[in-house]
């Protein structure tokens, strides 16, 4: 993509990330012009942010200050990810532990179970629950094999294989599956675990560190199954940050927001036979 890709993509998303403070500002009746501002410095924060992300590709140094702006417009897409994925641990250590019990398993029996599998303690709720969010994390990415991302990949490799047979392998994914191309792998590699299987085996590794967990050997466990779950986990969490990620709705509600704020002036401004009022 180059520096001119990254910079410019980088600019993009900052300025939308920042359309909430502006529409805030926009609609509180300050002006049209502060409002235009916010986005035009969020953009340029984005851009050098890009910039400095570009660089750390090629030198391998991470500039701090860009570190800081990527993860305050990465913050709310990121937790609404850990809350779904959190739901979604919820839902499923549940249902294992109705089928546990439905098979005459005891109580013990189940709760070994769950621990075996998860590595969690689904009696003690406030740890399990900070566990399954931490873990939450990876969520887009565990839908390996099946998601929208697969797919994405997949139909790359299918038209490149029927433009020129040279050019891709044609292959597919199947459940169970991931792309690992940054690894060198042409094929598609078995994972060995269903996405299921996969979150459960994310979230014991992380359990296996220990109570309280340094943030640095959280961060070590995900590296590892980021790069496990390969280019058909980056591109599962592409595809649903594009329709998932909250920033997507905002323009629609400042347009309403704006939209109530200027129909109260408006019969305010009526109601006051203030004509001047009304047409601003």
């Amino acid at each position: 993509m180059g520096v001119y890709g990254a910079v410019t993509t980088a600019a993009f998303i900052a300025a939308k990330a920042s359309a909430p403070v502006a529409g805030v500002i926009g609609a509180t009746g300050v002006g049209a012009p502060a409002a235009a501002i916010v986005p035009l410095v969020a953009g340029v924060l984005g851009g050098y942010t890009g910039y400095m992300q570009y660089r750390a590709a090629i030198t391998g140094e991470q500039n701090p200050t860009s570190k800081i702006v990527t993860k305050v417009f990465n913050w709310l897409a990121e937790k609404t990810e850990q809350f779904i994925g959190q739901a979604t641990y919820v839902n499923e250590i549940q249902d294992y532990i109705v089928g546990m019990k439905k098979s005459g398993k005891s109580d013990e029996e189940v709760l070994q179970a769950v621990t075996d599998k998860y590595g969690v303690d689904p009696t003690n709720l406030f740890e399990f629950l900070s566990d399954t969010f931490t873990a939450g994390r990876m969520y887009y990415e565990s839908t390996g094999g099946k998601g929208a991302g697969d797919f994405l990949v997949d139909s790359v490799s299918t038209l490149a294989n029927l433009v020129n047979p040279e050019w891709s392998s044609g292959l597919t994914t199947a459940p169970g599956e991931v792309w690992q191309i940054q690894l060198g792998l042409e094929a598609p590699q078995k994972l060995g675990l269903n996405s299921v299987d996969t979150r459960a085996a994310i979230l014991k590794d992380i359990k296996s560190l220990g109570p309280n967990p340094k943030p640095e050997d959280v961060e070590g466990v995900m590296a590892m199954w980021y790069q496990a779950l390969g280019m058909s986990g980056n591109m599962n969490d592409f595809a649903a940050q594009m329709v998932i990620d909250p920033l997507n709705f905002v323009p629609a509600g400042i347009n309403k927001s704006i939209d109530i704020y200027a129909t109260k002036k408006f019969n305010a401004a009526v109601a006051a036979d203030d004509i001047v009022g009304a047409q601003h």
